[in-house]
């Protein structure tokens, strides 16, 4: 994060990037869960008899590790989720980060700046969005593929599946953002419709058409 941000995070702001209300909250658990070296994976199958098998990536026959899983794995999965995640990203014109653990636990900490160093917060809040929602589902597809289905090699999702899921995610968040901007319901908790144009409006931008109202 101090890579990315230019800045080192404190132990206090790590922790409470956790809290970060531009995270849902299955990523805030899944971000806690990381932090506490808590998923059970690699090391944690060798342990447990006749599951020793589970420790190894089947695919890539290496020992599984959330590195691995998240931005490494040759399965079906994280590499389309990230290049899907990127290009969505790209829209706005700025530069993708390096992908690392440390980024992806730490996404909470992102922070835009522009050229006097002020945090931007409407991109800022954008990649936060784009970054956890990519990384919650590859763990959620790996899951699936190995806890769920064994490494079924025929229930495994397809490639326009999973660029589905990551759709539908993105979509989501857009949804639930939206509501939150009901002044009746939520009233000074709503957030301001300017910052959820300010945040959406470029990776929903359509040529000819602008922003969808």
């Amino acid at each position: 994060m101090a890579e990315i941000n230019g800045v080192w995070p404190s132990t206090d702001n790590a922790w409470h990037s956790l809290r970060s209300i531009d995270l849902s909250r299955p990523v805030r658990e899944f971000l806690w869960r990381l932090m506490h070296n808590v998923p059970k994976i690699g090391k944690y199958w060798l342990k447990v008899p006749n599951k020793e098998y589970r420790s190894e990536c089947q695919p890539c026959e290496v020992l599984e590790t959330m590195d691995h899983i998240l931005y490494e794995c040759s399965a079906l999965g994280q590499e389309l989720v990230w290049t899907a995640a990127k290009d969505l990203w790209a829209r706005t014109g700025r530069q993708w980060p390096e992908i690392s653990l440390g980024a992806i636990t730490g996404c909470g900490l992102f922070a835009i700046r522009d050229k006097r160093g002020k945090v931007i917060p409407s991109p800022t809040r954008l990649l936060k969005i784009i970054v956890s929602e990519a990384a919650f589902l590859i763990w959620k597809i790996w899951c699936e593929r190995v806890i769920q289905h064994g490494n079924d090699i025929d229930k495994a999702p397809s490639e326009s599946e999973i660029n589905n899921r990551f759709q539908a995610a993105i979509q989501k968040r857009l949804k639930i953002n939206t509501m939150l901007t009901s002044r009746r319901k939520f009233k000074q908790r709503a957030v301001p419709i300017k910052t959820l144009r300010k945040t959406w409006e470029q990776v929903l931008f359509q040529p000819h058409q602008g922003a969808p109202e």
